[in-house]
């Protein structure tokens, strides 16, 4: 399986020395984004939905991951802090991880996948359930995740973690690649798409 990853840093070096890492690890998909404005953090994440989050603490402080988590509508969302100091690593408390700019390689891996908690997942787990079929159907259909929410009467919280859990299961994080598979799979024709592409 693999995981998309969104980076967000204020330095472009410890971003890039993220990138190189994780470029060597099979199971991540890796969507870089050198960020240091909270408010386009949360429009990336919003258009990548990631998997694991990996930020420095001057981008996402300690207090504010439970916000982030709250405001992403994602308790599913891993986020990791990436520390160059001990003082940092001590006071990232409400993180899921912890890599220290000392760590090697294997180490930066290890903490990753204890964190994703990568154990080889079934296929069972890849298999869309009803309701993220019809999600899908209305993203190839070009609906918004409001206008989603609207039309199932759930809240755009759980659109998004529906639309989290479609792009982790199939490693598809475009609405292109979603109408491809739909039409391959017989969830939409394409005279019910053509609108669209």
């Amino acid at each position: 399986m693999r995981y998309s990853v969104l980076v967000a840093m204020g330095d472009a070096g410890r971003a890039l020395y993220i990138e190189s890492l994780l470029q060597k690890q099979t199971a991540f998909h890796l969507g870089l984004n050198v960020l240091a404005d909270p408010y386009k953090l949360l429009e990336n994440c919003r258009e990548v939905l990631p998997d694991l989050l990996i930020v420095s603490p001057d981008v996402v402080s300690d207090p504010m991951v439970p916000v982030l988590r709250e405001v992403l509508g994602s308790e599913d969302l891993r986020i990791v802090s990436y520390c160059t100091t001990l003082a940092e690593a001590e006071l990232s408390k409400n993180f899921d991880g912890k890599i220290l700019s000392t760590d090697g390689e294997s180490e930066v891996s290890n903490k990753l996948e204890s964190v994703l908690e990568v154990d080889g997942s079934t296929t069972e787990e890849m298999v869309l359930t009803p309701r993220e079929q019809e999600v899908v159907v209305a993203v190839v259909k070009g609906l918004t995740n409001k206008e989603i929410a609207e039309k199932f009467f759930l809240s755009t919280h759980t659109i998004i973690t529906h639309r989290r859990n479609i792009a982790r299961k199939l490693n598809i994080h475009s609405p292109s690649g979603l109408t491809i598979y739909a039409i391959m799979n017989k969830l939409v024709t394409l005279e019910d798409v053509k609108d669209h592409i």
